[in-house]
């Protein structure tokens, strides 16, 4: 993470608008307007790693166990689709077209989940 500017000085005009961090918590990041800080804050990944919507936070949270859930997802899927697929066959009709299609995005999720993304496991 870049270094973050220091918080605003004294004299209100110098400091420029921006994010820097709060001065009651160095954890947040809190925007300065130029004149006042807002209520917008950020919260900076702490010794816990990443932010809760960090893709890299659900593995560390799920580990092993968010892989064997995406890869019994693609085995229920794959079931799912070939059952449709049959069905399909025998009688034509638009009804079927939504679960096949639902069920490909499913797969995709499962297929997306499993794999590492930038090397990172």
């Amino acid at each position: 993470m870049p270094e973050l500017p220091p918080p605003p000085a004294a004299d209100h005009r110098t400091a420029e608008a921006g994010w820097y961090p709060d001065p009651q918590a160095p954890d947040i990041l809190r925007w300065w307007d130029g004149e006042e800080w807002s209520e917008t804050d950020f919260t900076l990944p702490g010794a816990a790693g990443y932010p809760w919507w960090h893709q890299d936070a659900w593995r560390e949270r799920f580990g092993p166990l968010s892989r064997v859930g995406s890869l019994f997802n693609l085995a229920c899927c794959s079931v799912l689709l070939m059952v449709n697929l049959r069905l399909i066959g025998s009688s034509v009709t638009a009804f079927w077209i939504i679960p096949v299609i639902l069920e490909a995005a499913f797969a995709a999720i499962a297929i997306r989940a499993w794999w590492p993304r930038n090397g990172v496991r």
